[in-house]
């Protein structure tokens, strides 16, 4: 199934206006089955000295992505 990014949006802290979390909606279709996700992805999502106001578009689609698979692994209990 291929999952895509349909929205992304930003939240600002008011002290200097940079990012403090982006919220990515992500959705697939193969036949009849389908997903739906919104996820938000913060700085603790980081690892590599990365922040917020250095991703583009690809990045954070894949940070999403990578949150949702633990979702579903913890709920089926692979995690």
């Amino acid at each position: 199934m291929k999952i895509n990014a349909r929205g992304i949006s930003y939240q600002f802290a008011d002290s200097d206006g940079s990012t403090k979390a982006i919220t990515v909606n992500l959705s697939g279709t193969e036949a009849s089955d389908y997903i739906n996700g919104s996820l938000v992805i913060t700085a603790s999502d980081l690892t590599d000295g990365t922040t917020l106001d250095d991703l583009n578009k690809t990045q954070i689609t894949t940070l999403g992505l990578k949150k949702m698979e633990a979702y579903v692994k913890a709920t089926l209990g692979e995690a």
